[in-house]
């Protein structure tokens, strides 16, 4: 009783202390805040990612599933894939599937509210089966539900309930018009269950179109699996090794070329955020020491002054344990000062980054200050405060029972000024570790930012466009939209020129070829191109060098003409000039169509910043134009 009553003396005397020289207070417990609220924010990320259970029922028997193409790389599954998959492959209790992002972003009217375009996604029915989750609300998708005849019924995330409909208890069966369709909801998920993340909306995936269902080369779905109990990897690798090599035997030109992939779906989610994230981690971690460190200096800096002070402490009788509780004392009030505003600045970068991930980092909108958060900050706490108080308190313990002169006789002794030298030298080595770490980052940054693309970057300006099916139903009118839009943006002030393009800047959308008059390669070996289809002014809006040739013009809609990149001129006409040659465009159908080159374009890195330029064919957009576009 007598030792608690002595330490909650202490602590009143810290806390006293602390006060009686709020500079150092603040000026310390700032210090560490910073380094306690970056690591604290990274920890709050990676339990978030990567070690917090999936919300789905034994998560470690799902798996994710694509297809991988030997020369795109990952790629989706297509339909008739996905279903001989489903039917053949023995390992697994359940193989669900559902569209990938931007396949479907419909417009929502008619529900009382604006008009607004959402992101949904195209489901199987055994969806949230294979996850073990079920709705909050209502039911979950059926069979017949899936069928074709009754799959105009939709689920929504607990979000976009939240967001759109303020959580009316009375969703269930309400209507939503998705692009002038109507759809039933029957389902609300919980709110920690989304399978894509970025969803809103889950509706059958008997409403993908008729080709779409048909076609082997339309690769537009992922597909989530659940191992049996006591399957393993290895197993259902090997299963999908027979069933991948049959197809590509049964379908050589749309298989011929295609294997698979398949990895736990935990490793999916994140795989793209571990590395980054846990090079941050050890980057905060460094942070957090030399912060402490920094502390600890301060401290030892204020316990030479107070020396005098203990030294009559110890002479009035003052045990040296007491003043080393003291010390300690001490600096736990600054590390949990600093834990808490740490805390706090913690709050507000979640929240920045909550708002920022744009549906970019998984589950971002599930990050919190949780009790394992919280209780990591007050970790940190203690392990900074004995990190801080380490200088001060190896003094006191090296201290002899002296009067205060040899005391103060002893503070500038070589010994005293070796070990501030070896905490100077620890300090400045960790100091560079940090700036060498932050120096790479910058350069990866800097290259980045300086990579040459092949487009002229500077004062280029993008928008994203989708018009509402319901009131834009006529190519006609489409087209007027797009001449006006395109017309009123050349006339502002310092617009040099306005185009539109099917594909957004640093998106694949590649398509298979093959060159007219050339022996063709073995059924699904024909090579793959990127497709955009533009307007005139494209590669002037873009700062694209001609190289040889002529750019494409309205005149070149009716013929088919097409531009093509350096890169695939060289691959593909290397001893000839590509002018006048004829591309085969649809190798997959009965009727090929041929696309004459009129022009060769200098290269563009403008579908994946991580690769050089790719093959690439530029052709004008179609007579009757798509809904959604970019300009």
């Amino acid at each position: 009783m007598n030792i608690i009553r002595g330490i909650l003396s202490d602590l009143r005397l810290a806390i006293r202390t602390c006060t009686r020289t709020p500079s150092f207070t603040i000026t310390a417990s700032l210090t560490l805040a910073v380094g306690i609220a970056a690591t604290s924010t990274i920890f709050a990320m990676v339990n978030g990612v990567l070690l917090r259970s999936l919300p789905f029922g034994d998560p470690d028997r799902l798996v994710a599933l694509y297809e991988h193409h030997r020369t795109i790389g990952k790629q989706g599954i297509s339909a008739p894939d996905y279903e001989d998959w489903r039917n053949y492959v023995k390992s697994l209790q359940g193989l669900a599937a559902y569209t990938e992002a931007n396949y479907f972003e419909p417009w929502l009217t008619g529900d009382g509210g604006p008009p607004e375009k959402i992101k949904a996604t195209l489901a199987s029915h055994n969806l949230l089966t294979v996850l073990d989750v079920h709705p909050q609300l209502g039911r979950d998708f059926t069979r017949s539900d899936d069928e074709g005849h009754e799959n105009s019924v939709a689920i929504i995330s607990d979000r976009f309930w939240q967001r759109r409909f303020q959580a009316l208890p009375t969703i269930i069966g309400r209507s939503l018009a998705l692009d002038g369709r109507s759809y039933t909801v029957i389902g609300v998920l919980p709110p920690s269950v989304r399978l894509p993340d970025w969803a809103d909306v889950w509706i059958p995936l008997s409403n993908l179109d008729t080709k779409t269902l048909q076609r082997r080369q339309s690769h537009v779905l992922n597909g989530v699996g659940r191992l049996k109990s006591g399957v393993s990897m290895e197993h259902l690798a090997s299963e999908l090794d027979t069933i991948v090599s049959q197809l590509r035997q049964k379908y050589p030109l749309t298989n011929g070329p295609t294997t698979y992939e398949c990895r736990p779906l935990r490793d999916d989610l994140s795989g793209e955020l571990r590395s980054p994230l846990l090079a941050l981690s050890l980057a905060v971690i460094l942070v957090l020491v030399v912060a402490s460190c920094n502390v600890a200096s301060l401290l030892q800096t204020r316990y030479l002054a107070r020396e005098a002070e203990f030294a009559i402490k110890r002479a009035l009788g003052a045990r040296a344990s007491t003043i080393l509780r003291q010390l300690v004392l001490e600096s736990w009030v600054l590390s949990l000062v600093g834990a808490t505003v740490g805390l706090v600045m913690t709050a507000g970068v979640i929240v920045v980054v909550r708002k920022l991930s744009g549906g970019h980092f998984v589950r971002a909108d599930q990050l919190s200050i949780d009790a394992s958060v919280v209780m990591f900050a007050m970790c940190l706490a203690v392990l900074t405060s004995v990190i801080a108080a380490f200088g001060p308190v190896a003094q006191l313990v090296r201290s002899e029972h002296a009067s205060m002169t040899v005391l103060k006789s002893r503070a500038g002794t070589p010994v005293k000024r070796r070990r501030a030298f070896v905490f100077l030298a620890g300090q400045i080595a960790m100091s560079m570790a940090v700036v060498v770490v932050a120096g790479l980052l910058v350069h990866d940054f800097r290259s980045m930012v300086n990579k040459k693309l092949g487009f002229k970057r500077d004062d280029l300006v993008t928008l994203s466009i989708s018009l509402r099916p319901d009131l834009y139903s006529n190519d006609i009118v489409v087209r007027r939209y797009y001449d006006n839009l395109l017309a009123r943006i050349r006339a502002i002030p310092g617009v040099a020129a306005s185009a539109l393009v099917s594909t957004p800047l640093f998106t694949r959308n590649g398509g298979r070829f093959w060159i007219d008059g050339v022996s063709e390669p073995e059924p699904g070996n024909f090579p793959v191109a990127q497709v955009r289809e533009i307007s005139p002014e494209y590669f002037a809006a873009m700062g694209i060098a001609l190289v040889r040739g002529r750019y494409l013009d309205d005149s070149d809609q009716a013929p088919g003409n097409v531009v093509i990149n350096q890169t695939l001129a060289r691959t593909y006409f290397p001893n000839d000039s590509a002018i006048g040659r004829f591309i085969i465009l649809g190798v997959f159908g009965s009727q090929r169509i041929k696309h004459q080159v009129v022009g060769v374009v200098a290269d563009a890195t403008d579908a994946d910043l991580s690769s050089k330029a790719l093959p690439t064919f530029y052709r004008m957009r179609p007579a009757n134009p798509l809904r959604a576009g970019r300009a």
